[in-house]
């Protein structure tokens, strides 16, 4: 993401899964709204939620990579943009 302009069109675009219950996990949504927006910590989150600090970050990496896939469907980015992959 290097433009102000696709900094916001992410944001829209993972804020606007919030109104689409059925296709997102309440527990995802949670994930990137404490995690990128509220800015907790992965540390601070997990002691809230009471999984380990390591359960969060894979968490937060499906999380990312799925949110990759339905960015590059919207064709928001295409696939060549380099969003992490999960391992």
């Amino acid at each position: 993401v290097s433009s102000p302009e696709d900094v916001f069109l992410v944001q829209d675009e993972i804020r606007g899964l919030h109104e689409d219950g059925a296709k997102r996990d309440a527990d995802d949504l949670a994930l990137i709204e404490v995690l990128f927006f509220d800015g907790v910590t992965e540390r601070k989150y997990a002691r809230q939620i009471g999984m380990s600090r390591c359960a969060v970050y894979h968490h937060k990496r499906r999380v990312l990579c799925t949110l990759k896939n339905i960015l590059e469907k919207s064709e928001i980015f295409p696939s060549q943009t380099p969003f992490p992959t999960a391992k």
